[in-house]
């Protein structure tokens, strides 16, 4: 079972505090990870996969491909199309752990997760490259 507090007033720490003591009468095991700051919203999470699947669309329908390199291809690589997935390792990953130093996409704060959208923005047009706008939810 898994559990997410987000803590920002005394009164929800003493209701943690709570928790936790409960747990530990009954003897159940517990792990704390503690992070400081805000993370990404589960919003962003879901924009950051909307986002890398528009990225890959427009690299793949602009003919701009991805290599491949291991020794198990004759050449050592081969070319291969965009993926939501190849987008977020090859592409955000990289520019994420450059300027947060946070491998996870789920630990960046909200503050950076626009930080790391702009740079790359920024480089890609650097290259004559639009990339796609920030997926916005529509109300």
């Amino acid at each position: 079972m898994s559990e997410f507090w987000i803590i920002e007033r005394e009164d929800q720490v003493r209701h943690l505090a709570q928790n936790l003591t409960e747990r530990a009468q009954r003897r159940e095991v517990v792990t704390l990870t503690l992070k400081v700051g805000r993370t990404r919203t589960s919003r962003q999470q879901a924009a950051l996969e909307v986002w890398c699947r528009g990225v890959a669309q427009m690299f793949n329908e602009a003919g701009i491909t991805r290599e491949v390199h291991s020794s198990i291809f004759k050449g050592g690589s081969f070319e291969c199309d965009w993926t939501r997935d190849s987008i977020k390792n090859e592409i955000w990953r990289p520019v994420q752990i450059a300027l947060t130093n946070k491998e996870s996409t789920t630990d960046p704060t909200t503050v950076e997760y626009g930080q790391i959208y702009e740079t790359l923005v920024r480089v890609f047009g650097g290259k004559g490259i639009a990339l796609p706008a920030w997926p916005v939810r529509e109300q």
